[in-house]
């Protein structure tokens, strides 16, 4: 069978395409079998599409669409970025019987979706700072505790305490400390503005 063409802009790569150019019968079903019948990806986007047909051999199922988060990983041995996609974690889903309805979708989503951000403490592109990651986990399972902020000011990355400074759990007290004793001026001058904004709303 042909494999279904797809208008794909700049930035995005395709990595699987065994599509067929058809709609899925009772005679054509094992063409539509695999883990994925389509899967594209945009590195500087942070997205993965993926494409499969579930059941598998059951002409009665669906396709099913899923917009995945890719975040990057830095390959020491090659020196290449690497994504990792987090398929549990979908940013969107979709379902349809109609292979044209699929298509219209697909060719959408490569136009409109929304690059997703690495929310990770990052040294650079693909490398982790693990001590500012390690404290940016324990305040999103903890919230952000006195014991916690104290670490932070000493130990956590600029990137991890300017996400602290804009947090909606940060008191007046923290920002007075981060006005004088934030990782950089960057820090300290959005301390001193979200202290000055917290003051006039009181």
């Amino acid at each position: 069978m042909s494999i279904q063409p797809i208008r794909i802009p700049g930035g995005w790569k395709v990595d699987v395409n065994t599509l067929p150019e058809t709609q899925p019968t009772e005679a054509t079903i094992e063409a539509f079998t695999g883990s994925s019948l389509l899967m594209l990806s945009h590195a500087d986007a942070n997205l993965i599409i993926d494409v499969f047909w579930r059941p598998e051999y059951d002409p009665n199922g669906n396709f099913e669409l899923k917009l995945i988060p890719r975040l990057e990983e830095y390959n020491e041995r090659s020196g290449d970025l690497e994504g990792t996609g987090y398929w549990e974690n979908a940013i969107e889903t979709f379902e349809t019987r109609d292979i044209t309805v699929l298509i219209a979708k697909v060719e959408m989503l490569l136009l409109t979706a929304k690059a997703y951000p690495d929310p990770r403490m990052l040294i650079k592109r693909g490398v982790v700072d693990k001590v500012s990651e390690a404290l940016r986990q324990e305040y999103l399972e903890t919230g952000l505790t006195e014991y916690l902020f104290e670490n932070i000011v000493t130990k956590g990355s600029v990137q991890l305490q300017r996400l602290m400074v804009e947090s909606a759990q940060i008191t007046i007290p923290m920002l007075e400390i981060l006005t004088t004793e934030g990782k950089n001026k960057a820090v300290k001058n959005m301390a001193k503005q979200q202290l000055q904004k917290v003051l006039r709303g009181k």
